[in-house]
């Protein structure tokens, strides 16, 4: 899989291009070339608001699970909306488009989340339980074990 990463990213690049001629051909260059510039611009406002977004996120108090808004989640979708924005080419910016959705943000959200639910290692049952601390003993037992 790793060894065929290059030829995914050379075919992305050709898709990208193959996009701009082709919608270059029904609109023109010039209404191609503002979309790819109103994209970039629109990419770099993403990244910086989703950027802030999640930084403001890590400034507050922590709060318990419930409470605990998806302003991290978000933050994060609108940055990677944002750098796929800037790409040039209409795949990438109809896949950042996608991100912004919420339905879709759920979705790679519950991806992940089953994809790092694991089982406990051993597969056995968690077993609770307490710890007591023993104290050294005392001066008269510790010279019997010196022995």
């Amino acid at each position: 899989m790793i060894r065929y990463i290059p030829l995914m990213i050379l075919a992305g690049l050709l898709a990208e291009i193959a996009s701009l001629v082709i919608v270059g051909r029904w609109i023109g260059v010039v209404p191609v070339l503002l979309l790819v510039i109103g994209g970039a611009m629109a990419g770099v406002i993403l990244i910086r608001t989703g950027g802030m977004s999640v930084a403001a996120a890590f400034r507050q108090p922590p709060r318990p699970q419930a409470e605990q808004p998806n302003r991290v989640v978000n933050g994060v979708f609108r940055v990677i909306a944002g750098l796929l924005l800037i790409v040039p080419g209409f795949l990438s910016d109809a896949v950042g488009l996608c991100l912004l959705l919420p339905p879709v943000q759920r979705w790679i959200a519950g991806q992940f989340d089953a994809a790092f639910d694991t089982p406990h290692p051993s597969g056995g049952p968690i077993i609770e339980a307490e710890a007591v601390e023993i104290e050294d003993p005392p001066q008269t037992e510790r010279k019997r074990f010196e022995r």
